[in-house]
This record gives structure tokens, C-alpha cells and sequence, in this order.
């Protein structure tokens, strides 16, 4: 089932980067991280997207830290400060990027 789950993942990112006119970055099954919401497809490079298992929609990866992972979709940024608290979902017509990072890390004080 788990490889099944995967393969839909990496499926749903090739097809938005298709929609989008995004480069298709081939992800690693084994790199790859599984939870109960969601898959967050990963290769040598980094984090590339996280697949969300219920809507079956991908938010792709803007960037990754060692204290904090950033993906977004159309509307939302969402920042994972690594705290244990989950993530912050951010409307992208009420904060900048910069911002969403800012209100976060500062949860984590």
C-alpha cells in the first residue's frame, strides 16, 4: 500500500509541474517521508513538495532549513517551525513570505 501511496504522490506533482510549467524534479521513494496527512516527496536536493493525502493536492516546496520547512500552494503559505506545534497556515493575501516565517519563528520563543 505504502508504494502505491507514493507513486499517486510523485503522479500528482508530475502533473502539476505539467499545468504549472514546472521542471519535474524526480523524486527518491526511499528519501521520501510518509505521515498521516501528508507525503513530502524528497531527493538528494531537498524537499521537492508534500503531497496532501486526503484532498490529493501537492503545496510545492519553497525552501528548507534545519529549523523550518516552507511549502506553499495558490493561496497559503505553510511554515513547519519544527517545534512540535505543526504547521502554520498562511493566506498569501494577508502576508508576505517573509512575514509568515517572521509570526512563526516567534511562536517558537
Amino acid at each position: 500500500m505504502t508504494i502505491s501511496i507514493i507513486k499517486k504522490a510523485i503522479k500528482a506533482y508530475s502533473n502539476h509541474c505539467n499545468l504549472n510549467g514546472f521542471i519535474f524534479d524526480q523524486p527518491n521513494e526511499s528519501m521520501s517521508t510518509i505521515t498521516d496527512e501528508y507525503i513530502y516527496l524528497e531527493n538528494i536536493h531537498g524537499d521537492i513538495c508534500r503531497y496532501d493525502i486526503e484532498k490529493g493536492t501537492i503545496a510545492m516546496s519553497l525552501e528548507s532549513e534545519e529549523d523550518y520547512r516552507l511549502f506553499a500552494d495558490d493561496n497559503f503559505y505553510y511554515v513547519d517551525i519544527n517545534s512540535g506545534s505543526g504547521e502554520g497556515l498562511y493566506p498569501k493575501d494577508h502576508f508576505t513570505l517573509e512575514e509568515a516565517i517572521s509570526d512563526r519563528k516567534h511562536m517558537k520563543d
